[in-house]
């Protein structure tokens, strides 16, 4: 999806610079992991920014 709008549709692309399934794809290639290790390590990289505790609702936004 779009990740950044949380249409829910991973290769839904809202504009030129959204983050999608491919976006994960090409960095994954350039630092040769998987692109499931790609979004996990983005995963436990935004637990920590955003910490591990907080709820995402986004009615509090």
């Amino acid at each position: 999806m779009c990740y950044e709008c949380g249409c829910g549709n991973e290769d839904t692309i809202m504009s030129s610079d959204s983050i999608t399934g491919k976006t994960f794809e090409k960095a994954a290639q350039g630092s040769g992991i998987t692109k499931r290790q790609a979004m996990e390590n983005t995963f436990v990289l935004l637990k920590k920014i955003l910490g591990k505790n907080e709820i995402l609702d986004k009615e509090k936004r």
